[in-house]
């Protein structure tokens, strides 16, 4: 969040390292687990990831210190996460998966409820607003069409911002 650090994927396994200095640090277990997406906290301190430590794909919140075992939220019926990102203010988490959802994770209350579906071709860029209030991402309208929609989180309320003439898609605040 601070742009000092940066946490990558790497043949399956998580990373973190700082811009310019310290060492590279691999997090979760080093054989036998698969990650595929990663995160930062709003913290600072965590990041989450997508892992297969049980067979099926769950969240995973890594604290910044490497000794501390990940906290793993098994039982979500997240699918299989393609895309995430982790709200600027709370312990939500935004995800994209093949069942073409969008998906809202509440880390502290360990739910995970469905905000939109889309018709055709999935959820594409998923951007959280400063606030933590509205989530931005490209939602496909037919095979061709792809519009920027606008979802508030609290509610789950939906609004179309772009008109579905062309592929619109990675969205961002500023």
């Amino acid at each position: 969040p601070e742009g000092d650090s940066v946490a990558v994927i790497a043949r399956g396994r998580t990373f973190t390292m700082a811009d310019w200095a310290g060492a590279v640090v691999q997090r979760g277990d080093a054989d036998g687990v698969r990650h595929r997406v990663v995160s930062w906290m709003a913290d600072g301190k965590r990041i989450v990831v997508v892992g297969d430590a049980s067979g099926e794909d769950a969240l995973e919140v890594h604290a910044a210190d490497a000794a501390t075992p990940p906290e793993r939220l098994d039982g979500l019926d997240i699918g299989r996460p393609t895309a995430m990102a982790a709200s600027p203010r709370d312990d939500l988490v935004a995800l994209a998966n093949p069942r073409l959802e969008l998906v809202v994770v509440d880390l502290k209350e360990r739910t995970a409820r469905v905000l939109d579906r889309s018709r055709n071709e999935g959820i594409r860029g998923i951007a959280w607003s400063p606030d933590g209030r509205w989530l931005a991402y490209g939602v496909s309208r037919s095979r061709q069409t792809t519009i920027i929609r606008l979802a508030e989180v609290a509610t789950g309320a939906l609004h179309d911002v772009t008109r579905p003439v062309l592929v619109d898609v990675a969205p961002a605040w500023d």
